[in-house]
């Protein structure tokens, strides 16, 4: 009786819907855990954005040093005069 049975692409679906299931009973007794862990990946991609914008700014400033220093002062004609 073929119309009894199922199709492979219904089998994988059952399957699927199985695991997919079980991973949301997991969270749901493991929830404290997983809020924790969350949060603790929260708190370390806050640490490492700090750290990352920390660098660029000191990157950028030895940028700003060097063609600052290397840039040589304009001379305009003339004797130099003090005021």
């Amino acid at each position: 009786m073929p119309h009894l049975q199922k199709t492979t692409e219904e089998q994988h679906y059952t399957k699927i819907m199985q695991l997919v299931c079980r991973l949301l009973l997991h969270i749901a007794e493991n929830w404290q855990v997983v809020q924790e862990d969350f949060l603790d990946v929260l708190d370390l991609a806050v640490e490492v954005e700090k750290d990352v914008s920390q660098q660029a700014a000191h990157e950028l400033g030895k940028v700003a040093m060097e063609k600052a220093t290397a840039a040589p002062l304009p001379h305009l004609p003339g004797p130099a005069t003090v005021l």
